[in-house]
């Protein structure tokens, strides 16, 4: 029961920071200066960096579950190195959103910072429903970090629409957290319940019309994030299965990066956009190849930037639907 009454007031409190912490980004974003054209609508301008509403957010509730658990288990190297991991990935976009750091800097630092979590973590198995586990071992100090830092890039290539990465965001993360709580897996717990509070009361500053974007503070941390939390919780391959979208999206954009530099030259060009041009009816089309899922979307026919959003949304709604249905049937 009192964990019960620490989860629900993390919860809270997240979600009230958030919000007081978005509202005040958007006011001081503005103040500055600091907003950037919106894409699909001509001459309209958003604050910029939400993600550090989402990161203050989410850090209130978390601390606030450490500080009156009577678990000792959030206090732990795990959650330790995990919350260093998860701070990291915060810094790091946050750092580009200011600095516009290369690629392979955002690649290298989250891996780096996480390699204290793949020390601290014991459980080396990796479990397929219906198939079985496998002891992965030492490869688990590589592959965790490794599987950190892929998520946070993961989450932030399919970005560009008005509450896209928020809103996919979130229902990966109800979906950890309805198998967290099923398995009773605490530490995963610890993690997702703050950061699913923290990450709806962003979105509906974030979703269409957009009053501020996330920025790659939002997408690095909230990819981090999840990745850590499928990690304490034993549910790596549910975050793999969860993460299609996202695993899609990246190929697509690397195979059109190669196909416009070639092999020798691509990792001087630069990713394509997952942007549409937008009609005078107000439906989004793409011309040229396909080098993301909104691209494959456009062509298939006319939708707005709403529609967009939702025909991904219904995607990773089933995708959630799968994996919560797979623990039940394992």
């Amino acid at each position: 029961m009192r964990l019960a009454i620490v989860l629900g007031a993390s919860l809270a409190f997240s979600l009230v920071s958030t919000v007081v912490f978005t509202m005040w980004v958007i006011k001081t974003m503005k103040e500055k200066g600091k907003t950037a054209p919106d894409k699909h609508k001509k001459g309209v301008k958003v604050p910029e960096m939400g993600g550090l509403a989402v990161v203050g957010g989410y850090f209130v509730g978390f601390v606030l579950i450490m500080l009156l658990t009577e678990d000792s288990s959030p206090l732990d190297r795990t959650m330790i190195t995990a919350a260093l991991a998860c701070a990291a990935a915060a810094l790091v976009g946050l750092v580009d959103d200011l600095m516009d750091m290369k690629q392979r800097f955002k690649a290298v630092a989250p891996f780096l910072f996480a390699i204290p979590l793949g020390l601290a973590v014991n459980d080396t198995s990796f479990v397929i429903p219906l198939v079985g586990s496998f002891d992965l071992g030492w490869a688990m100090v590589f592959l965790i970090p490794l599987a950190v830092t892929c998520s946070a890039n993961a989450v932030n290539m399919l970005e560009g629409f008005n509450g896209l990465s928020s809103g996919l965001s979130y229902i990966i993360c109800l979906a950890l957290l309805v198998i967290a709580v099923l398995s009773d897996s605490r530490e995963a717990m610890f993690i997702l319940f703050p950061l699913s509070a923290a990450i709806i009361a962003f979105w509906f500053f974030n979703k269409y019309p957009s009053k501020v974007f996330p920025g790659d503070t939002f997408t690095l941390f909230v990819g981090a994030a999840l990745a850590c939390a499928a990690i304490l919780g034993q549910m790596k391959f549910y975050i793999l299965l969860l993460m299609i979208p996202h695993i899609i999206e990246f190929f697509l954009k690397f195979v059109g990066r190669i196909r416009r530099s070639g092999v020798t030259n691509w990792s001087k060009t630069p990713w394509a956009s997952s942007f549409g041009k937008v009609g005078k009816d107000g439906k989004l089309k793409h011309e040229g190849d396909v080098e993301s899922l909104t691209h494959v979307i456009m062509k298939a026919g006319m939708f707005s930037e709403v529609q967009v959003v939702l025909v991904l949304y219904a995607v990773e709604v089933v995708l959630a639907i799968i994996v919560v249905g797979l623990y039940f049937v394992d």
